[in-house]
């Protein structure tokens, strides 16, 4: 009878020390800097003559805030082109990016990076930290017989 007790404690402290320990929670993966919430005060415009030289080089109040998730953003524009807006406009739309080049589409609805200006552009995200980064915009457009060009720069922080 002792022998049978003892083969029981046994096998009951060998399936105790075969439990298993948790498992360890996995390393959380690379946080995108982009997302989250935005801010900018300004913008500066700068335009171009056909021939290259600057011909217009202003910066205008300009407060817009953007929301960035994983692939949609919500913004807010509070003052355009300097002046203060009677009520803030707000667009809601999906967004993708590629290095730093990022395309935007109004609405939700349909695939790729789409484009809401109704003249040709290509924006980008300059200098992305986790606290700030550019966005720059540039304008394909002519006004008149001769054809110009414009950009814009928007420094967004936190």
């Amino acid at each position: 009878m002792n022998a049978l007790l003892s083969c029981c404690c046994l096998l009951l402290t060998g399936l105790a020390g075969c439990h298993a320990a948790p498992e360890p929670a996995p390393a959380p993966g690379p946080v995108d800097p982009f997302l989250g919430h935005w801010r900018a005060d300004t913008e500066r415009l700068v335009r171009y003559a056909a021939t290259g030289p600057i011909t217009h080089d202003t910066t205008v109040a300009h407060r817009q805030e953007f929301d960035f998730a994983p692939a949609t953003y919500t913004k807010l524009d509070y003052t355009r082109n300097g002046k203060a807006l009677a009520t803030p406009t707000r667009e809601v739309g999906s967004y993708a990016r590629t290095g730093e080049e990022i395309g935007f589409r109004l609405g939700l609805a349909g695939p790729g990076p789409g484009n809401y200006d109704p003249i040709p552009t290509r924006r980008y995200v300059r200098a992305l930290t986790p606290t700030g980064f550019t966005l720059e915009t540039m304008h394909g457009f002519s006004f008149g017989p001769t054809p110009q060009r414009g950009d814009s720069f928007v420094d967004f922080h936190r």
